[in-house]
């Protein structure tokens, strides 16, 4: 399991999520529980252009006050 810290932040009435660590995940929700199910769509469909690249991760940093931890799980490649 890995996680990352996620940002949520309100914007015209809706919640959008960013990551520092994976900036190309990148999302938004109707209220703050939609924002954090749509976050981890979005984590995993950004790692995945990692994967497809042969690229490690980004190692996830400490959160910060205020951010969300949003868990995924994945398979090491061997």
């Amino acid at each position: 399991m890995i996680r990352y810290p996620a940002n949520l932040i309100e914007d015209c009435g809706k919640i959008l999520v960013t990551f520092d660590d994976v900036p190309e995940a990148i999302t938004f929700g109707e209220d703050r529980k939609h924002a954090l199910k749509k976050a981890k769509d979005a984590l995993v469909s950004a790692l995945s252009f990692y994967t497809e690249a042969n690229k490690q991760f980004p190692k996830p940093s400490k959160p910060k006050k205020n951010q969300f931890l949003i868990s995924i799980g994945y398979k090491a490649n061997n």
